[in-house]
């Protein structure tokens, strides 16, 4: 897991059904492996809100509990602070 910002919404005109009503944002990421990746959000958050981010497809695929969707990174905590 990794913290980022939420830069903005990602538009999708088709999704794989199993992913119907979530949004795709883009994810500035914090850290080591900087860069841009596109997230499903599963919290809700808003341009520049920091979250951590999950890349494994596995533990996502669970997380969301919509079978076999082709998912590999999704936002799973909007953070308010970073102690340490």
């Amino acid at each position: 897991m990794e913290l980022g910002r939420v830069l903005g919404p990602a538009p999708s005109n088709v999704k794989h059904p199993a992913l119907a009503g979530l949004k795709l944002v883009f994810v500035k990421r914090e850290g080591k492996g900087r860069g841009v990746v596109v997230a499903w959000d599963l919290v809700d958050a808003g341009r520049g809100d920091r979250v951590l981010v999950m890349r494994e497809g596995g533990a996502a695929v669970r997380l969301l509990g919509r079978g076999a969707a082709p998912v590999r990174t999704v936002l799973v905590a909007n953070v308010e602070r970073v102690d340490g």
